[in-house]
């Protein structure tokens, strides 16, 4: 039998473990926050910017995408939980845009990530293969997300974004820890043209648009609902 006195040792002993746990648990906690959110709002403040991007890595395991093709991102839509980024191919001979792919960003409420792939037709119908991506497997680091795809193939496991303020923003697909694929867009240039809307959006559609004025004068019409 435990002692009056032994039993309250025990007790202090388990509470001072519990206290330690909630601690370094809430310690965690903000970490992981404060790295979530360095890398949405290093992203946000490119909401209605345009970027020209070239491959930088390519095993040439997707047949659609070549070296010498120019892609133009447009951070097209931003709220504090969804971000929507347009990306515009242009084709090897340059006389042809494939406008069908936007990246959908979504910040749960614990700070975890989730990336979806929307591939639209010119007539702006979801294709078969839309809404594909996967999760992020933890707050990150920073500037960087790693979303783990929801069902593993054998081309790739998942998808990799990363941003380094003032450089550059890149995209592309990782399989065991290598690039397969990896865009980098130049975000020392802004484009003074912005593209047209994806397919299927109505570029005359102006609900829930802003006027924003950028900081070299210019003033853009974005959506950027808040």
């Amino acid at each position: 039998m435990f002692s009056k006195k032994k039993i309250l040792v025990l007790a202090a002993f388990s509470l001072a473990f519990i206290i330690a746990i909630i601690i370094r648990n809430t310690e965690k906690y903000e970490a992981n926050r404060v790295v979530a959110g360095h890398f949405y709002s290093e992203l946000y403040q490119h909401c209605g910017a345009a970027y020209e991007g070239r491959i930088a890595a390519n095993n040439h395991t997707y047949p659609f995408i070549n070296d010498d093709q120019v892609i133009v991102a447009h951070i097209r839509i931003c709220r504090r939980d969804r971000m929507k980024i347009a990306l515009h191919v242009l084709s090897s001979n340059g006389k042809l845009w494939d406008r069908s792919r936007t990246l959908l960003i979504t910040r749960s409420a614990n700070d975890l990530f989730e990336l979806r792939h929307l591939n639209r037709q010119m007539d702006g119908r979801l294709t078969g293969y839309s809404m594909y991506g996967g999760y992020s497997s933890g707050s990150g680091r920073n500037g960087i997300q790693q979303f783990i795809a929801y069902e593993e193939n054998d081309i790739h496991d998942s998808w990799q974004i990363e941003i380094v303020p003032n450089q550059r923003f890149s995209y592309g697909s990782m399989k065991n820890g290598t690039w397969i694929f990896r865009v980098d867009f130049d975000l020392t240039a802004p484009l003074e043209e912005l593209p047209p809307p994806p397919w299927g959006i109505d570029g005359n559609n102006r609900e829930g648009m802003q006027e924003i004025t950028l900081e070299d004068g210019r003033t853009i019409l974005i959506t950027c609902q808040i």
